[in-house]
């Protein structure tokens, strides 16, 4: 992607162009902050994982105004929560041309992306006074820096970045996603139009998009699996992306359940919805593994090459499978390194009964 390439090489040099600018203005901290933006530019699954942080910060500054600066990606994450929406154009363009209008705009500004340097350099631009993570040449440009943490969980990681804000929170549980009377009602229609049986409902989220194939479980394996469960009613979740595996899984069944392949069939507010719905999910580690976590539901989370250490699906009763065939994680967010690592056949090692047994502790 176009940003992505920008991002590396003209955003490195930015950096260090507007660094020494940084380092002269020493911005002191905003007692009296009245607007305060929060930047998540990315993946649904990390945004869900800010919620906790975003509810923390709106208690400590009930009142002010506080915006989320996202993308149309991951602004359905932000729905009805309590923050201002600004969505932001991928268009280098229009980024230019929003940064001019909004020019030291907010008096505090917290970057929860981990990696990308234009989210630091909005942070500079937009701010004057601004949060970031310590690594990299991007952390130059924050007013202060908190160091990552890469052996917790990252909702704790987003947490912490609030600590200069005398905002001390333990994270133990994903804030509940919201959606629309209309999203429900959408659900309820594909529901009856499939035909679900009486009983409880399994969703299951096996593909994974094309940069992150790596991360999927064997479609042979899944199906063994779903051929196990007791759960008479299945469904097979994900985007359009996905419709294709799912459908290969289907082709692989033996049993006379009722499974049905509703990959690209719901939004992602109607994806929220379901999950109400839904008894169990079980998930390679993607957003919709999240998604279900944040919703209450009893989820299992298959990882590797990641570790569920920073991304297992927070909450109680959830499980986490994980059998590294490598000694440390290749998918290292806050470092920039998301291989696509297909060679090492990450997933090998997780067997079905692994994840039958897991899902039999969730009933």
């Amino acid at each position: 992607m176009l940003v992505k390439v920008l991002d590396k090489y003209i955003g490195a040099v930015m950096c260090l162009l507007l660094s020494p600018i940084s380092i002269a203005i020493k911005n002191k901290f905003p007692e009296k902050a009245r607007k305060i933006l929060l930047i998540q530019l990315w993946g649904v699954g990390e945004s869900i994982l800010t919620l906790p942080a975003i509810t923390e910060l709106k208690k400590k500054y009930k009142g002010r105004s506080i915006a989320v600066l996202c993308t149309e990606r991951n602004k359905a994450v932000y729905y009805n929560q309590g923050v201002e929406i600004i969505e932001l154009s991928m268009n280098p363009l229009l980024i230019a041309f929003f940064l001019l209008k909004n020019m030291r705009k907010f008096d505090i500004v917290v970057d929860f992306e981990e990696y990308l340097k234009i989210s630091a350099i909005i942070s500079f631009l937009l701010g004057k006074y601004s949060i970031g993570y310590s690594h990299g040449i991007r952390s130059k440009l924050y007013s202060v820096k908190v160091r990552y943490n890469d052996v917790q969980h990252v909702s704790q990681t987003f947490a912490d970045l609030l600590n200069p804000l005398c905002i001390s929170a333990k994270i133990q549980e994903l804030t509940k996603l919201k959606y629309g009377k209309e999203d429900m009602d959408h659900i309820n229609k594909l529901l009856n139009k499939i035909k679900m049986k009486n009983g409880k409902i399994a969703a299951i989220s096996a593909g994974a998009a094309e940069s992150a194939k790596c991360r999927m479980w064997p479609k042979e394996k899944w199906a063994e699996l779903i051929d196990r469960i007791p759960y008479e009613n299945v469904l097979l979740i994900g985007g359009k992306d996905v419709y294709r595996e799912n459908e290969e899984i289907l082709g692989m069944l033996k049993s006379r359940k009722h499974v049905c392949n509703i990959a690209g069939m719901t939004s992602q507010n109607e994806l929220f919805a379901l999950m109400e719905k839904v008894s169990l999910v079980i998930s390679i580690d993607s957003g919709p593994m999240h998604v279900a976590a944040a919703q209450r539901i009893k989820t299992v989370g298959l990882f590797c090459p990641n570790t569920p250490v920073r991304f297992g699906p927070l909450g109680k009763g959830n499980i986490s499978i994980y059998k590294p065939v490598l000694p440390k994680p290749c998918i290292n967010v806050h470092k920039g390194e998301v291989p696509n690592c297909g060679r090492h056949n990450h997933m090998s090692k997780i067997a079905v009964e692994d994840v039958f047994q897991a899902a039999r502790k969730s009933i």
